[in-house]
């Protein structure tokens, strides 16, 4: 995909951490895209929205705990205040759950709501901000990063498996109800993500299992056909893929991209 795809086009992208959302954020704004970025770390913003200042493009930052529906709100508001009007929506905040098999989970089940907080209610939340929004002008395109783990399951995260399982239906119910007004809503589900995240996990696991991180790499490679694990630019361009006109009779689907791990 050559040019710039997004020329003239506003995105909303939340949860931009050091990763697949500083990535996007990058991707996007080569496109042409001008931006309004939300994250938690005011910092974390800060660092992006200085990178990105020399691209030309016009690039704002807001603090946003998307399990705030009034953060959400106030997001989608004034990126319409700014630019005038929103045109795509990437969710890719989310809570992870811990770990944590069923047993090992807090009495109150604190780090399971936290889950389903996030990446349930606080992504649906934002998305709904950003469609009433999108309504106006009769097209949006939504896209909701979610997970290989929201259809294939492992021991250890079913408060995280099961919040991107709801998300999953939730994302295809809303690409139904929004289809009427020109509005596109897909899901990008991503398995293993190369990283620093990911490395760390490796080490959690390797803990927990009494072995070492580069055991729990090899057998992870073990499982993935094209035998490596994706990187956050390589998810940041499907993401530009299901944002841009190059996707225009998609909607409500659930694109797995894992390096073949898992076959949808």
């Amino acid at each position: 995909m050559n040019g710039n795809i997004l020329s003239g086009r506003i995105a909303l992208i939340s949860g931009v951490g050091p990763g697949l959302g500083s990535d996007i954020a990058r991707l996007f704004a080569k496109h042409g895209a001008d931006l309004l970025l939300t994250a938690r770390s005011i910092d974390r913003l800060k660092a992006i929205a200085a990178e990105l200042s020399e691209s030309g493009v016009r690039c704002l930052i807001q603090q946003c705990d998307v399990s705030s529906v009034d953060a959400c709100e106030a997001a989608v508001a004034r990126t319409v205040a700014e630019f005038g009007r929103i045109d795509v929506l990437v969710n890719v905040a989310y809570a992870s759950d811990g770990w944590h098999s069923l047993l090992e989970t807090s009495q109150d089940m604190e780090d399971w709501h936290r889950a389903f907080d996030i990446n349930v209610f606080g992504t649906m939340a934002m998305t709904r901000a950003a469609a009433k929004a999108m309504i106006a002008h009769e097209r949006g395109t939504i896209v909701t990063v979610n997970s290989m783990l929201s259809a294939m399951n492992v021991p250890q995260r079913g408060g995280y498996q099961g919040s991107k399982a709801a998300l999953a239906t939730m994302t295809r119910t809303a690409a139904l109800e929004l289809a009427a007004h020109g509005i596109r809503v897909n899901g990008l589900h991503p398995g293993w993500m190369a990283g620093e995240p990911v490395e760390q996990a490796f080490v959690d696991i390797a803990a927990r299992n009494g072995t070492t991180a580069e055991a729990e790499r090899r057998k992870i490679l073990d499982q993935i056909p094209l035998g490596y694990i994706p990187t956050t630019s390589e998810y940041a361009r499907i993401a530009l893929f299901l944002a841009s006109d190059f996707s225009a009779p998609i909607t409500g689907q659930c694109l797995h991209a894992n390096g073949g791990q898992w076959l949808s």
